[in-house]
């Protein structure tokens, strides 16, 4: 159990460390940032582990970071380039699996010795991969819109809790169509998996993004570019 734990605060570290080495090198890196995430989301999607007692997913913290990256380019760089990286991001993960797929055409030569293991990773992989990615570019979309609301309606509420609320909203959907179309046949409790991965979920949302808006302040005080309305907290 605490074994786990650890590797949940690691992963979490890693994460945030991460969107704010990308939000100070700039817009490319952001959208590199979520390509990655995109991709890290859809393919990690079958690794299941007992967290705190219960049944979850392990790439539930790629899809968090990945809204968290969608917010933060429409707040630094504006809903254009948000928009841009969504379409982006989809392009490129969907590229992803075709290249998956295309390797696994490959005939081997006699002298391999992979391409049973590659076989075996990714080809019970890339039909979840491709309901994965099409559920995640939904539920993004969403997330952007709710997130794109409230800041309309709340301009001077807490960036924080904008983020918060719009990836609560639209992770309740995320995880039901995820759970229902990706990992059906995987799972042997669809209610339990379900219910526990949406509330890992939001715990996420509550560790990630203080830890991210944190790390940001932190780089204001080494004087990097970082916009006013990130770092209000």
């Amino acid at each position: 159990m605490w074994h786990n734990a650890l590797c949940f605060t690691f992963q979490l570290g890693l994460l945030a460390t991460g969107l704010s080495l990308a939000v100070a090198l700039g817009e490319s890196a952001l959208m590199t940032f979520l390509v990655i995430q995109f991709f890290l989301a859809n393919l990690l999607v079958l690794k299941q582990v007992v967290l705190f007692g219960f049944d979850i997913t392990t790439c539930d913290a790629f899809t968090i970071a990945a809204l968290v990256c969608i917010n933060l380019l429409r707040v630094q760089y504006g809903p254009a380039s948000a928009q841009r990286a969504l379409k982006s991001a989809a392009i490129f993960a969907a590229m992803i699996a075709l290249l998956l797929y295309c390797h696994t055409l490959w005939i081997p030569s006699v002298y391999d010795k992979m391409d049973s293991v590659y076989r075996t990773l990714f080809e019970p992989i890339i039909d979840v991969y491709v309901v994965s990615l099409l559920v995640f570019a939904l539920v993004s979309c969403v997330d952007y819109m709710l997130f794109h609301t409230l800041t309309e309606l709340k301009p001077r509420l807490n960036l924080g809790v904008r983020m918060v609320v719009s990836i609560m909203l639209s992770q309740a959907l995320d995880t039901w169509l995820f759970t229902l179309f990706a990992l059906g046949p995987w799972i042997h409790d669809f209610w339990v998996v379900c219910f526990w991965s949406y509330w890992v979920k939001v715990l996420t949302s509550f560790i990630l993004v203080p830890m991210v808006l944190a790390c940001l302040r932190w780089f204001r005080l080494e004087k990097l570019s970082v916009d006013r309305d990130i770092l209000y907290v």
